[in-house]
């Protein structure tokens, strides 16, 4: 199993990237992207084990990051974990993470530098630095594929109101922002449950909803088509 070190925020690991990010309530969340940086990465829902060490401290406490079942895409599979930091743990912190292999990634062990675990002022939140968009070559046909035909939830009506285009093509000149503190009575993104972005919308079973990327569009017009029955509204979608 190899050892990567990496620093808070979007970080790169094999076959992709990792972003852990700590939020309000000192609950921190583990994203896993693909080579992109944006599409979201799946792994079966099963707990990664990892510990957390503060940085003057020679002890180690164990910690374990549960499935995020809020952005399972496929039954038994999710793209990010949470866990609680736990008490007492105050200031910067190494935090190491046990990533078992897969079919898609090797084995690895990651370790991060995390700075406070209190929640940020509310005039310190700072969204996430801009990431590029995926490549539009690259994704062509995974494109025509999702967006060529209706199926389920997503229906020919909702193809004419995006005016029967993809929303990689559509929102190619939107720089994409995660903002991972989204405020009460905010929309936010489906899949991320970061803040959306009120340009980047697209209509599914004949309602407007709101994203952060273009990626997270695929991902939600994916479950739309595969299962229809766990639909939710968009008023669903809002900070509490």
């Amino acid at each position: 199993m190899s050892v990567v070190n990496v620093k808070s925020q979007l970080q790169p690991m094999p076959g992709g990237f990792v972003e852990p990010v700590l939020e309000s309530g000192n609950v921190m969340h583990f994203y896993l992207l693909g080579p992109d940086g944006v599409t979201l990465k799946l792994r079966k829902a099963e707990p990664l084990r990892a510990d957390i060490r503060p940085r003057n401290s020679a002890t180690a406490l164990p910690l374990l990051l549960e499935p995020d079942k809020e952005s399972q895409g496929s039954v038994g599979m999710v793209s990010a974990f949470f866990a609680r930091v736990p008490a007492g743990v105050r200031g910067p912190f190494e935090l190491s993470v046990n990533l078992p292999a897969d079919d898609a990634t090797p084995g690895c062990r990651l370790r991060f530098q995390l700075g406070e675990a209190s929640p940020l002022p509310s005039d310190e939140r700072q969204p996430h630095v801009d990431s590029p968009m995926p490549s539009t070559a690259a994704s062509a046909q995974v494109q025509a594929r999702l967006y060529s035909a209706p199926g389920g939830a997503y229906k020919l009506s909702d193809m004419e109101a995006n005016g029967r285009t993809a929303p990689i093509y559509r929102f190619q000149d939107i720089p994409i922002r995660h903002d991972f503190h989204p405020l009460a009575g905010d929309f936010i993104c489906p899949v991320t449950r970061t803040k959306a972005n009120p340009r980047v919308v697209w209509t599914v079973s004949g309602r407007q909803y709101l994203f952060c990327c273009p990626s997270c569009i695929d991902e939600f017009v994916r479950r739309a088509k595969t299962d229809p029955r766990n639909l939710k509204p968009p008023t669903e979608y809002v900070a509490r």
